[in-house]
């Protein structure tokens, strides 16, 4: 009778703990989440925060749509209406996030982190090409060790820590809005570009890759428990390596680039768009540039009003690192235009200096008659006196 009495106490208490039956990986991280929250399972409700990002994010997401398809002055409207809405968003996602700290090196890491990534997005409507490039890629190092520091003290201390995943595609956000003003630009062939992209590139993987595993084996992180899991962040952090370098060799030559452009009068040779969907759009127009095609992005109205075989004129720039590069920046405001000869035929093609391959020599300069005057037009290549990213 006592054992029987006994039983039914452990099996009554079994019951009343969860425990009659076995729970299945994904009850089990269910139960992780409610404990770290505090919540229990209940009817969704949207939260205030919900309905924000709904809005707010809907609102960004028309406004890009419409920039895309907009001209003139309703492309800057949008253009600036829509990084508004992305500083907004970065704002009320760094307050919820802010909030959610207890340690004071949390707080101060999430109010950097998100603060320095807000102002660089907002300073992009306001900015020339130049100095939003060299910007966007300044704050990336910094938002980087933020969030790597902020990493480390989750995994030690994951009671007043809490990051999500979302804080870490911040950096990345950085990288990939500095190199979209790279798309402007038409990098000549034969410089080489190549080597200190593949150099840098092998040198920076190698560190990443030692920090990454020197990081897996004195910290308890779930996500390299395995080797395959290692295996894969370890060929992630190679191939951002890689694209890091490449943009830092692509942005400090534009951005540091000081020398007077030598105006170039070309042929188009063709006519092409690039992207579209979740890609930029670029209006291409391919032109006989030093020995060979060189497609130039130029806007949507302007792609229009060209056709095959008139003549184009772009800008040549040395680059501050030596790697000459040609962007269109609008069309001379009278007919005398600059156009380079080439003794074979009649291509522009810049000569080089023996002593170094990627710097600008003279060249033979001609006046270029054309059928018709075009004032000086005020747009870039992409957008109105910036960049126009889509």
């Amino acid at each position: 009778m006592e054992k029987r009495t006994e039983n039914a106490g452990r099996e009554g208490r079994a019951r009343s703990s969860g425990g009659s039956r076995p729970r299945t990986a994904e009850t089990g991280r269910a139960s992780r989440r409610r404990a770290a929250t505090g919540t229990r399972k209940k009817d969704w409700r949207p939260s205030g925060w919900t309905v924000f990002y709904l809005i707010a994010g809907g609102a960004a997401l028309l406004s890009m749509i419409a920039m895309i398809f907009a001209e003139g002055g309703w492309y800057t409207f949008f253009y600036v209406l829509f990084w508004g809405l992305v500083g907004i968003l970065l704002a009320g996602r760094g307050i919820q996030v802010f909030r959610r700290q207890t340690a004071p090196f949390a707080k101060f890491a999430a109010a950097a982190l998100f603060g320095l990534t807000g102002i660089a997005l907002l300073l992009i409507p306001l900015l020339p090409p130049k100095a939003n490039a060299l910007l966007l890629f300044l704050a990336i190092l910094p938002s980087a060790a933020l969030l790597i520091a902020a990493g480390v003290g989750q995994i030690r201390d994951p009671g007043r820590f809490h990051f999500t995943r979302f804080e870490s595609i911040l950096p990345v956000l950085l990288l990939l809005c500095a190199m979209i003003f790279l798309l402007r630009l038409t990098f000549l062939g034969g410089q080489n570009l190549w080597i200190p992209v593949v150099i840098g590139g092998l040198v920076l993987s190698a560190a990443a890759v030692c920090v990454l595993l020197i990081l897996a084996e004195r910290l308890p992180i779930e996500d390299l428990a395995s080797t395959g899991e290692r295996v894969g962040c370890c060929l992630l952090a190679v191939m951002g390596s890689f694209l890091f370098v490449f943009a830092a060799v692509g942005v400090f030559n534009y951005a540091l680039d000081k020398e007077d452009p030598t105006p170039l009068t070309v042929e188009i040779t063709d006519k092409s768009i690039s992207g579209g969907g979740r890609s930029p759009t670029l209006y291409l127009l391919t032109v006989a540039l030093d020995d060979g095609e060189q497609d130039v992005p130029v806007p949507k109205e302007f792609w229009n009003e060209k056709e095959i075989g008139d003549c184009l004129t772009v800008q040549l720039y040395p680059g501050a690192l030596g790697y000459a590069y040609c962007i269109w920046e609008g069309e001379p405001s009278s007919a005398s235009s600059l156009s380079l000869h080439q003794n074979s035929g009649g291509h522009a093609l810049p000569h080089q200096n023996p002593e170094g391959p990627h710097q600008i020599r003279e060249a033979r300069f001609s006046p270029s008659i054309s059928g018709r005057a075009e004032s000086l037009s005020s747009k870039s290549a992409f957008f109105p006196g910036k960049t126009r990213f889509f």
